[in-house]
C-alpha cells in the first residue's frame, strides 16, 4: 500500500500526473493564485506611480 502511494506521488510518470495534482489539495490552487497575483498586481499598483504630476517638474510656484 505504501508503495502504491509512493508510485502515485511520482511526478515523473505522465500517466498519474493529474492524480498528483489533485493529491496536493489546495497547494496547487494557492500556487496558481500566487502566480496570477504576481502577474496582474503591477496592473493595479503601477498606474498611480505613472500619473503625470506637473508640480514635480515645476521649478517655481505659480499663483
Amino acid at each position: 500500500m505504501a508503495l502504491g502511494a509512493w508510485a502515485l506521488a511520482d511526478v515523473g510518470s505522465p500517466g498519474v500526473w493529474p492524480l498528483t495534482m489533485a493529491a496536493q489539495g489546495w497547494g496547487i490552487t494557492q500556487a496558481l493564485l500566487y502566480m496570477w497575483g504576481a502577474y496582474f498586481a503591477p496592473i493595479f499598483f503601477l498606474p498611480p506611480l505613472l500619473v503625470y504630476e506637473p508640480y514635480v517638474l515645476r521649478d517655481e510656484e505659480v499663483d
